[in-house]
């Protein structure tokens, strides 16, 4: 390896630990925030405070309240404590979505339905604690944003749940509907007093970053627990094998599709085609193409810590250690 390879890597090292100690500092302010204020609600039933805050990830690097966090400070945010109710909130929504996924998924009881609800409302109130920092107008404009945010996320899951042998444009019309990314760039810009074309830059980048998230994730899991696949989810990789890939690819795959119970040959297969059909790299392709579009609409905002983690977030399309899994496969 060269000087400018050796340099390079110690370069990635030390933004890694930058970001995943900022994931890391953040969280370590929101989640007693977040603690506290489940704590005080639910009174009526307080088993419910329990199960809401075990389905929260307390004590984890939490990259939704970051994200906000990092659009805050990208239009020139100077005090982000002062957010951390939104930051809350933000990661809340998050784990009702989780919860809503599992019962999607069928994988859950009708409890983790009264979860997802109440933890959905919990995040609205608790996100109405920043009334009293910011202006009226400012206000109502975040409010609209974070309705936005649960409007796209329920038309994704309704999109998921209709998703059976559907096409590309359909599959990327999920991915907008399950993108928090767009909305937390947004409401960061917007409570850190960002210009309109600044919030609406925001918004398009986080459009690109979230979408390439959720493609990359839907690609890597060949690698993790084929968990999509087993419940017969049409991901971008099978889109490409049902469409664009030798007909024998699919044949071969069909009848695994939507099995719960894979045997390890099975899987070998099922890996073994999605690599070898090109579906895995079609996948990081089109998460690397958003990712750079992303990149490039972040130069227009002035260098900062806080644009070169939202840049290094966009790696975890590529690097990630379950496509070490697949390699083998090549």
């Amino acid at each position: 390896m060269g000087k400018t390879g050796r340099e390079n890597k110690r370069r990635s090292y030390r933004l890694r630990m930058q970001y995943f100690e900022y994931l890391h500092k953040t969280a370590e302010k929101v989640d007693p925030f977040v603690k506290n204020f489940v704590g005080s609600h639910f009174l009526l039933f307080p088993e419910i405070r329990e199960r809401l805050l075990q389905r929260y990830r307390l004590g984890m690097p939490q990259l939704r309240p970051a994200t906000v966090r990092l659009a805050y400070e990208l239009v020139g945010g100077k005090n982000w404590h002062d957010i951390i109710p939104v930051c809350g909130a933000i990661e809340v929504k998050d784990t009702a979505y989780y919860c809503l996924d599992d019962v999607i998924d069928k994988e859950a009881d009708s409890a983790l339905l009264l979860q997802a609800v109440g933890l959905y409302s919990i995040a609205n109130t608790m996100a109405c604690d920043i009334g009293n920092r910011i202006s009226q107008d400012c206000f109502q404009h975040f409010l609209r944003e974070m309705s936005q945010l649960d409007e796209n996320t329920l038309q994704g899951a309704a999109i998921d749940l209709s998703l059976h042998g559907t096409d590309e444009a359909y599959y990327m019309l999920k991915a907008e509907g399950y993108n928090f990314w767009k909305w937390a760039l947004r409401i960061g810009g917007i409570l850190g007093k960002g210009t309109d074309s600044e919030i609406i830059l925001l918004g398009e980048i986080g459009k690109k970053i979230g979408m390439a998230h959720i493609i990359a994730n839907d690609t890597w899991d060949f690698g993790k627990k084929l968990e999509d696949f087993r419940q017969g989810k049409s991901t971008l990789p099978i889109i490409f094998v049902r469409e664009q890939a030798p007909q024998a690819n699919w044949e071969t795959l069909h009848p695994l599709f939507g099995k719960r119970k894979l045997s390890t040959v099975e899987i070998d297969t099922v890996r073994r085609i999605m690599v070898q059909s090109g579906a895995i790299a079609y996948g990081k392709t089109k998460a690397f193409a958003l990712c750079a579009e992303a990149i490039e609409l972040l130069q227009q905002f002035p260098e900062s810590q806080a644009r070169l983690l939202l840049e290094f977030s966009t790696t975890y399309t590529q690097k990630n250690k379950y496509y070490s899994v697949l390699k083998k496969y090549e």
